[in-house]
């Protein structure tokens, strides 16, 4: 391709081949692209229109799924460790929680109340 070109390719220029046969390089089987994006198109349009739409189907099931997880209801419930405070589960990323984040006081690590025994 550089040969009839008469240049070399450019740092983001990709040679795309046909027929899928690297070793074929007849100017008939080769098309220049402009960039890796040009390229990637040219390989998802090779691909059958029903395989494609499948393809496609799946990120968008994926978005509904964390879409459907943070619209769970929102509960008050205590901490697990007992410490007597409060919190709102699942948080504003749909994930369940049982424990208020970054509250590492004495009382909630060891259950003693906060109280140094001994």
């Amino acid at each position: 391709m550089e040969n009839h070109l008469k240049r070399f390719l450019t740092k983001g220029e990709v040679i795309h081949h046909l027929n899928g046969d690297r070793e074929d390089n007849r100017l008939e089987n080769l098309l220049l692209c402009g960039s890796h994006a040009e390229h990637a198109k040219v390989h998802w349009n090779q691909i059958p229109k029903s395989k494609r739409e499948k393809r496609m189907k799946i990120p968008q099931l994926e978005a509904q799924r964390t879409y459907d997880m943070r619209r769970k209801p929102k509960i008050k419930i205590l901490c697990a460790c007992g410490c007597g405070q409060s919190l709102i589960t699942p948080d504003e990323y749909g994930r369940d929680r049982r424990y208020i984040l970054n509250h590492f006081k004495r009382e909630c690590i060891f259950g003693d109340g906060g109280k140094i025994i001994g």
